[in-house]
């Protein structure tokens, strides 16, 4: 069983892979722009390294996520809005602000991706028993001349294994399968029904896999793809993938072979009414792929993005600017928001003890710095006593909605010690020592990321005046809301 430690871990990297993805798509677009008339080797290669930035990316975001997900960096103060440690830069502080919504749901998500990542390493598993019968059911030899030619054939390529080439009454296109003891399969009667400068072409190209290790990467992009099956970028980067790993094939069948048009008629022969070769087997032929592949081998020219392609990848790149943008824009005016509360404080500071009444001035989400901190009873001020400042009252967030025998710091750790004797006596927890963080809003009661019973919540929010923006919040809490939040040294 994962704890719910890995679960909102795992749910965040999920939610980060989108995102990530969408970066590396829209790189991808640059590079296959880039490189009209490179060779397909330097662009399977960039390919692959943008998959495996994916990766990486992805995995830094899990342990990221699974290292600090109780950290918290914060100070403690009465109507301070406490947050783990930023994750991510400010110009995605949106995502971040999503990935909290997501906790409540995590536990859900992660079970159905679990789920369906399984059912998809079913399939994967069924392909590869698959390959393993085409290994021992329907064979048949062929001549000596045509193993030898295969041997001849690895030995120009640098190929130091032993490659075996065999009929297969299974397969209607050619093969090749196996990374340690690597075979060819032909379609039986192919030999003879080809030239044998056509039958070479084919050989090449079949050895051309084998060389570049074809079979064990296209192992271990499958494997990928089961896990991110979600993730329609990297479907499509991997799809590239594949498309220039046969280009890279034929390029280097064209060095071999002393005609072009023996490899072409060979691949035009394949392609009427050839069936999909199983997908993990390194084939001849891929029906989708065949006119590009035509087009590079008489042109030279790269596969380039169609129109729906460069639609999508506008689309993502206008919505990575508004992650980027739009945050601190945001961030900005919230700074704004607390230079104003900062001033009313140090205003306050002033007044005689005469002015002092019962409200209590909070900005929304700000705590009030260290060096402007004031004793309890200096920081309530009444409207009037606002009114005489020189800064408008509009421009504060003045929400005077604690019940006014709750208000003041010593109130907040009260409750706080209340809500914890109670959880402990509902048997939520065993101990406070078990109370990693909670928070009792008017809407919810989560304690260490699992939201508690219904009947709990408005127990314990009759119990303890629970009102709108006059919640509870203990610890490095992980939801929203407004009201007093305090840390563990604070009790």
């Amino acid at each position: 069983m994962l704890s719910a430690h890995t679960i909102h871990a795992l749910c965040r990297m999920l939610f980060h892979s989108l995102w990530i993805g969408l970066a590396v798509a829209i790189l991808t677009g640059i590079v296959i722009t880039l490189t009209s008339r490179s060779s397909p080797r330097l662009r399977y290669n960039l390919f692959c390294g943008l998959l495996v930035l994916f990766v990486l990316g992805t995995g830094l975001a899990f342990f990221w996520e699974w290292g600090t997900f109780n950290v918290s960096t914060t100070t403690s103060s009465v109507g301070q809005f406490n947050l783990a440690a930023p994750k991510f830069p400010a110009g995605i502080v949106v995502i971040e602000k999503w990935t909290s919504g997501l906790d409540r749901w995590s536990a859900w998500i992660v079970g159905t991706w679990l789920l369906c990542a399984a059912l998809k390493s079913i399939k994967l598993t069924g392909e590869l028993i698959y390959l393993r019968q085409l290994r021992r059911t329907g064979l048949r030899g062929v001549s000596a001349y045509w193993q030898g030619k295969t041997t001849a054939f690895a030995a120009r390529f640098g190929i130091g294994k032993k490659i075996r080439i065999l009929e297969s009454a299974l397969v209607s296109v050619p093969v090749t399968i196996g990374y340690f003891r690597p075979l060819i399969l032909l379609p039986v009667g192919v030999l003879l029904q080809l030239s044998p400068d056509q039958v070479e072409s084919i050989l090449y190209h079949e050895l051309a896999h084998i060389l570049r290790r074809d079979y064990l990467v296209n192992i271990l992009q499958s494997i990928l793809e089961a896990v991110f099956f979600f993730n329609l970028a990297i479907c499509w980067l991997s799809a590239l993938i594949r498309e220039e790993r046969e280009a890279c094939c034929d390029e280097l069948v064209l060095t071999q072979v002393p005609q072009k048009s023996a490899y072409l008629e060979a691949l035009m022969v394949f392609q009427q009414g050839a069936p999909r070769p199983a997908k993990l087997a390194m084939g001849l032929l891929r029906r989708p792929q065949l006119l590009n592949r035509l087009r590079r081998m008489v042109s030279h020219e790269n596969r380039q993005l169609n129109a729906a392609e460069k639609i999508v990848l506008l689309a993502s790149f206008v919505l990575l600017l508004i992650f980027t943008f739009v945050p601190k824009a945001n961030l900005a005016a919230s700074k704004g928001t607390a230079f104003v509360s900062r001033h009313v404080v140090d205003a306050v500071q002033h007044l005689s003890q005469g002015d002092l009444v019962k409200e209590l001035v909070t900005v929304h989400h700000q705590p009030l710095p260290k060096a402007t901190e004031i004793s309890a009873a200096s920081q309530k001020v009444s409207a009037d006593t606002i009114k005489r400042l020189s800064v408008r009252p509009k421009v504060v967030n003045v929400e005077p909605k604690f019940h006014p025998a709750e208000t003041g710091f010593a109130a907040a750790k009260e409750r706080a010690r209340g809500i914890i004797n109670a959880l402990i006596s509902e048997k939520v927890v065993t101990s406070q020592a078990d109370i990693e963080w909670f928070g009792l809003s008017a809407d919810e009661l989560i304690v260490n990321g699992i939201k508690q019973p219904e009947a709990l919540h408005q127990k314990l929010r009759e119990t303890f005046g629970v009102e709108p923006g006059n919640g509870v919040f203990y610890g490095p809490v992980k939801m929203n809301g407004k009201g007093d939040f305090l840390n563990k040294e604070d009790l």
